[in-house]
């Protein structure tokens, strides 16, 4: 036999040896298969996810929060009123905060903002005595779209606050200048201890006049309660008005029964 041949044979046997002395020792000292091994193994559908572990985390794709409209009114005494229309396109995400700053066409900027946004909600937000810029003509919203907190809502129901008799009246015992008052009712099977009720003035023509708040504490499940937005000064000849009530609900400072907030959230 060829010495070359030889050689390569006894090298081959040296090393299938080896590896099948490798071999004992692995599955010897193998470790048992886990869901924490980092090996898609067991039936496991992802690393260490599905089959006989739990499900795959999924990665979510949210639609970016969306400003409608931007409206400017003077309040009066040298300050803005500004009214936002944000919407939220996603219909099982809602976030539980998220920031938005105003700049004006002269490159001033505001300090964050902060809000909420319900599950495919269309709000108002309503920003009073906004000290807009000497020669600025015009505001810009931007949502920080890269930081929200997003919250699912498991079966997501409306909070159920319903306003009724809302209307506008001037005040005839001084004080501020006029008022919007009505009764608000919390027709949910939940205990809220936070509502803003929003109120927002306008012309006969659709015109943006001016906007306001009232904040409710504690309004407990089926109950009611009288609100009242103050506006200090005349803003003009008002024909219409329009007013929204808001609760987070993925604030959980914002539940009396915890029931209450766990019948929405998936935290």
């Amino acid at each position: 036999m060829d010495k070359n041949i030889k050689r390569i044979i006894i090298i081959s046997i040296y090393l299938l040896a080896i590896t099948v002395f490798v071999s004992v020792i692995y599955f010897i000292f193998k470790p048992d298969p886990s869901c924490s091994d980092g090996i898609k193994n067991q039936g496991e559908t992802g690393i260490d996810c599905g089959g006989s572990c739990g499900a795959c985390q999924q990665k979510i794709t949210h639609q970016k929060l969306e400003v409608k409209s931007i409206e400017l009114a003077s309040d009066g005494q040298g300050g803005s009123d500004i009214l936002v229309k944000v919407y939220n396109p996603n219909e099982e995400y809602g976030a539980k905060s998220f920031q938005f700053i105003i700049a004006d066409n002269q490159g001033n900027k505001s300090q964050p903002y902060q809000d909420f946004i319900l599950p495919k909600e269309e709000k108002y937000i309503i920003i009073t005595g906004y000290a807009l810029n000497s020669g600025a003509t015009n505001i810009q919203v931007g949502i920080d779209n890269e930081n929200i907190d997003w919250r699912r809502a498991i079966n997501y129901r409306d909070p159920k606050l319903v306003i009724y008799n809302d209307r506008y009246e001037l005040n005839t015992a001084g004080g501020n200048y006029a008022k919007i008052i009505g009764l608000l009712v919390n027709k949910s099977a939940v205990d809220y201890e936070t509502i803003k009720v929003k109120g927002i003035l306008r012309d006969k023509n659709g015109k943006f006049l001016g906007g306001s708040y009232h904040i409710i504490n504690t309004l407990p499940a089926n109950s009611k309660r009288e609100f009242l937005i103050q506006f200090p000064n005349n803003l003009g000849e008002v024909s219409n008005i329009e007013t929204q009530a808001e609760t987070n609900i993925f604030s959980s400072d914002n539940y009396l029964k915890t029931e209450g907030q766990n019948n929405y959230l998936d935290e």
